[in-house]
């Protein structure tokens, strides 16, 4: 006998009565983890500054006392960002806390309700905005790569046919992925593996299609100031 969605909502809802605690606890863990690392980066901003102030009062950087304050400072580097990796995993241990719950619901939907696939397929990352109007352009799944240690054939079995694909490899969603920033990318979502990163860039990302025409239209955006500058000279 199947189930219906709302019985299934009732007992996925008794099944978070621990989610909010556990979250709290970690990001008082988190929180704390960020109090010291900022305690250790004032001192190793200090420490930094006493080491240039010597080298600038020694003629050669190779006395013992210098050597010391420069291995020290290595290590002190090393510390700040093993504790840097640590609040990373710790909230990547968080998303993933959540993700599984929103995994389990979709499992549960699909093979204890009466509902069809293509009434409750596995979403995608989406290009929509977020709250403020800033686009989601991280997205992260806890689904491995469907191709590992999988045959094309086998792997592809376990992909729901009506699921979105996405980047050069045209495969559906999994691990970390980033969203183009080009309008009108035909793409829209890439992994992380097959365009060559291992974490979040600084500032806006375009693929190579993009990429080119975002070039090209700011070369042809300087061309027309400029122009346009010399006949105002003139």
């Amino acid at each position: 006998m199947s189930l219906s969605v709302a019985d299934i909502y009732e007992d996925y809802l008794e099944s978070l009565q621990n989610l909010p605690s556990e979250i709290d606890q970690n990001m008082h863990e988190l929180r704390r983890m960020d109090d010291d690392l900022q305690k250790f980066r004032e001192t190793y901003t200090r420490h930094k500054r006493s080491y240039v102030k010597q080298t600038k009062n020694q003629e050669t950087t190779d006395t013992l006392p210098l050597v010391a304050a420069r291995l020290q400072l290595e290590k002190d580097y090393k510390t700040a960002m093993q504790k840097q990796d640590q609040k990373i995993e710790l909230a990547m241990r968080m998303y993933d806390l959540v993700s599984r719950h929103i995994e389990r619901l979709d499992s549960q939907v699909m093979t204890k309700s009466n509902l069809n696939k293509s009434d409750w397929i596995r979403k995608g990352p989406q290009r929509k905005r977020l709250d403020g109007g800033i686009r989601k352009r991280i997205h992260h799944s806890s689904r491995p790569n469907p191709l590992i240690g999988h045959s094309t054939a086998s792997g592809s079995g376990d992909i729901d046919p009506n699921e979105p694909t996405y980047c050069y490899c045209n495969q559906v969603s999994f691990g970390d992925m980033i969203a183009c920033d080009g309008e009108n990318c035909e793409r829209e979502w890439f992994h992380y593996a097959c365009v060559g990163l291992v974490e979040p860039p600084a500032g806006k990302w375009f693929c190579e299609e993009c990429s080119k025409v975002y070039t090209s239209g700011r070369s042809r955006s300087n061309s027309s100031s400029s122009s346009g500058s010399e006949d105002s000279s003139s």
